[in-house]
C-alpha cells in the first residue's frame, strides 16, 4: 500500500505503462539509471530509498537512547550510510528496505521505552504494536525473530518484577504490556489488509493461489456488490496461504537451485552476492575489452567483517562485563550499561540469522539485513567501551576505510561504468569471497568468450 499510495501521488502510472508479464524485463526497467518513456520506476523506488535514509536516522537515534555516546551513534548512522548492501536495496530491491525501516522503527521504540518511567512507556509500546503489525504485511515470516526479540525483553522484564512479589501493580503492567503490543499489532495487521482488498479489489496472476470463495468476493467487491463472505475471512486466508505457499518454496526451489543462493553460513563472511545484468554488450571476445556490468547486490568488506569480528567479540565482552558486576536476570531487564545493550544486540542478531539455517529453500545475501542491522549497533556498542585514547582514532580509521571502499566499488552498486575484466576483478574483491579463489570470477561466463 505504501508504493501504491506514494508511488501514484509521484506519478506512477501502473499497469497501464509497466507491463509485468515479463519478470525479467520489469526488473530491467527497476534498474535501469535513467528513466523509461514507457515504464517510469523512479516514484516506486523513492519509497525504498526514503527508507533507507530513515533508516540512518533512526540508528542513530537508537543509539543515543540506548546510552551509546554521540561519536558511537554517529559511526553507527555512517556505516549504514556507506554499505553498499544498503544502498542497492535502497534503490532496487524495494520492499526489504521497507521491512527494515520497520524493524529499526521498533528498536528505537524499544529503546525509548528502556529509558523512559513506567508511566511514560505506553505510547511508545503501542507504537511498537504497530509497526511490528506493519513490518508483518512487509515480510511474513521475516518478522517472527523480530517479535520473539520484543516479546523475550517483556518477558525478562516481567519476570524480574514478579521476583519482587506478585501484587496487582505488577499483573496490571504485565497485562498492559501485553496489550500494547498485541492488539496493536493485529489491528495495524487487519488494517492495512482491509485497506489493500478495498482499495485494489482487481483480480491479477496471483488469484491463482486463493479458494475460488475468495475470488467470488473480490469480484463481486470490484462490481460494487455487497461481499456476504467476510473480510477477515480474506485476511486469514491471505495469512495462511502466505505460510503454505512459503512452505510449498522448500519444494519447488531447494536449496542451490538458484545461481546466486547462497547458504546462512556464509553470510557473516559476506560470500557470494547477486549479480544482475541488465545491459547488452554486444559480442564481448576479449577480457580486455570494456565492458558495461550491471548491478552487483553484495556488501562494503570493510564495515562488514568489522561487524562480523564484533559479533564473534560480543560474548566475551559482555559475559566478562557482566561476571564482573555480577550482574543477574535483573540487570538484563532494564539496559543501564552497555554490557546489558551488547547481550539484547548478540540475541537480536543470533535470532535474525540461526532460523536460516533449518531453511530448506533457496535463499540469498540479503536475507542477512536484519540481522546485519544488529551487527552493526552491536560494532557501535562495542567501539564506545574501547578506552577514550582508543575510541575516537578507531572510529575515524573504520569511517575513512569503510568510505573508501564504498566509493571504490560505487561503481557496481549503480551498474553505470565500464571496465575490463581485470578492472572489474580488483574491485569485485572487495564484494565477494568468490573471486578470490577462483582462477576467473564466478561472473566470468557472463562474457560471451570460451
Amino acid at each position: 500500500m505504501l508504493f501504491y499510495w506514494i508511488g501514484t501521488a509521484l506519478g506512477y502510472g501502473g499497469p497501464s505503462g509497466c507491463s509485468y508479464s515479463d519478470p525479467g524485463s520489469d526488473q530491467a526497467k527497476l534498474m535501469m539509471t535513467d528513466r523509461s518513456e514507457t515504464c517510469d520506476m523512479v516514484p516506486l523506488r523513492s519509497v525504498s530509498a526514503g527508507c533507507g535514509a530513515l533508516v540512518v536516522v533512526l540508528v542513530y537515534s537508537s543509539c543515543k537512547h540506548l546510552g551509546l555516546s554521540t561519536s558511537a551513534a554517529f559511526c553507527a548512522s555512517l556505516m549504514v550510510t556507506f554499505e553498499n548492501l544498503f544502498f542497492v536495496m535502497s534503490r532496487i530491491h524495494m520492499n526489504d528496505m521497507v521491512y527494515l525501516c520497520f524493524l529499526a522503527a521498533v528498536v528505537h521504540c524499544t529503546a525509548k521505552v528502556q529509558r523512559l518511567p513506567v508511566g511514560s512507556r505506553i505510547c511508545w509500546l503501542t507504537l511498537s504494536g504497530l509497526f511490528l503489525g506493519a513490518a508483518l504485511t512487509s515480510r511474513y515470516m521475516l518478522v517472527l525473530p523480530l517479535v520473539g526479540w520484543v516479546g523475550l525483553q517483556n518477558l525478562v522484564y516481567m519476570l524480574t518484577r514478579l521476583g519482587s512479589g506478585v501484587t496487582r501493580a505488577v499483573l496490571t503492567e504485565g497485562i498492559l504490556r501485553a496489550a500494547l503490543l498485541l492488539l496493536p499489532s493485529a489491528a495495524m495487521y487487519w488494517l492495512l489488509y482491509w485497506l489493500h482488498l478495498q482499495m485494489l479489489p482487481n483480480p491479477g496472476s496471483g488469484s491463482g493461489y486463493m479458494t475460488p470463495e475468495f475470488n467470488q468476493a473480490m469480484a463481486a467487491r470490484s462490481a460494487a456488490h455487497p461481499v456476504s463472505m467476510g473480510t477477515l475471512d480474506q485476511i486469514w486466508e491471505l495469512t495462511a496461504r502466505s505460510r503454505r505457499y512459503h512452505l510449498e518454496m522448500a519444494v519447488v526451489f531447494p536449496p542451490g537451485s538458484h545461481a546466486f543462493d547462497s547458504r546462512w553460513s556464509s553470510w557473516p563472511l559476506m560470500g557470494k552476492g547477486i549479480y544482475w545484468s541488465m545491459v547488452d554488450n554486444g559480442d564481448v571476445q576479449s577480457l580486455e575489452q570494456p565492458y558495461r556490468w550491471g548491478v552487483f547486490l553484495s556488501g562494503n568488506i570493510a564495515i562488514w567483517w568489522t561487524c562480523t569480528a564484533a559479533v564473534a567479540l560480543c560474548p566475551f565482552v559482555a559475559g566478562a562485563a557482566m561476571w564482573k558486576a555480577r550482574s543477574g536476570l535483573e540487570r538484563l531487564a532494564t539496559i543501564h550499561t552497555r554490557a546489558e545493550l551488547l547481550v539484547w544486540c548478540f540475541l537480536g542478531y543470533c535470532l535474525h540469522l540461526l532460523p536460516f539455517a533449518v531453511l530448506e529453500r533457496q535463499a540469498f545475501l540479503h536475507y542477512y539485513l536484519p540481522a546485519y542491522y544488529f551487527a552493526i549497533l552491536t560494532t557501535a556498542t562495542l567501539l564506545d567501551m574501547l578506552p577514550p585514547s582508543l575510541k575516537f582514532g578507531t572510529m575515524l580509521v573504520l569511517t575513512a576505510v569503510g568510505i573508501g571502499v564504498w566509493w571504490h566499488v560505487l561503481p557496481f552498486s549503480t551498474g553505470s561504468t565500464t571496465f575490463n575484466y581485470h578492472e572489474f576483478l580488483s574491485r569485485a574483491k572487495l564484494m565477494t569471497g568468490e573471486c578470490w579463489y577462483l582462477d576467473r570470477c564466478w561472473l566470468t561466463p557472463m562474457l560471451n568468450h570460451d
